[in-house]
């Protein structure tokens, strides 16, 4: 992770580890992790070995990358207040939606699994309602920022990837069904 601090090169080095090998996945899995943590800027997190705290840590990540809290983050680090020249925050929410991308991209990298047991399936389900509470509600699309549309896009289809694999799997046991519970 270390390699480089563009997030693009960082996710590019992820997409570059095999896949077709159990090892390789492993690894992508780890190295998103690890690349997540670091464009979050979470003070040293140690990424577990076991499937389902990593499942635990990425939902502790997904809550991080709400786009407002994103863009509020990236100002403070700036020290530019909310009202400094409208071109300047203008870019500085379009590179905030940006690394959203990439994060999301690294997110799908790190949920992907050949197959799924009924702890993953549960996993699941909860990254699927952080998904959808924090990133999809905080986006407001706008024909003329076509940047939140395409994050808004990559948010649909990784929502989409993830319930084909919770459909594929069955229901924890002793259920006939998944039903929706509050957190």
């Amino acid at each position: 992770s270390e390699l480089s601090s563009h997030h693009h090169n960082l996710l590019w080095l992820v997409q570059l580890v095999p896949s077709w090998t159990v090892r390789g996945r492993e690894v992508r899995r780890r190295l998103s992790l690890v690349i997540i943590s670091k464009l979050l800027d979470t003070k040293h997190v140690e990424i577990p070995d076991d499937g389902d705290k990593q499942m635990s840590l990425l939902h502790r990540f997904l809550v991080f990358m709400k786009p407002s809290n994103l863009l509020r983050r990236m100002r403070e680090g700036l020290g530019q207040q909310p009202a400094d020249g409208d071109h300047l925050d203008a870019e500085l929410e379009q590179e905030a939606y940006y690394l959203i991308y990439i994060l999301l991209h690294l997110v799908s990298e790190a949920s992907f699994f050949e197959t799924v047991n009924s702890n993953q399936r549960q996993h699941l389900l909860k990254l699927c309602g952080a998904l959808d509470k924090h990133i999809k509600c905080d986006i407001r699309e706008d024909a003329r920022l076509f940047y939140r549309s395409k994050v808004k896009d990559l948010v649909a289809r990784i929502y989409g990837k993830w319930q084909d694999l919770i459909q594929s799997t069955r229901p924890t046991q002793g259920k006939l069904h998944d039903f929706w519970e509050p957190n």
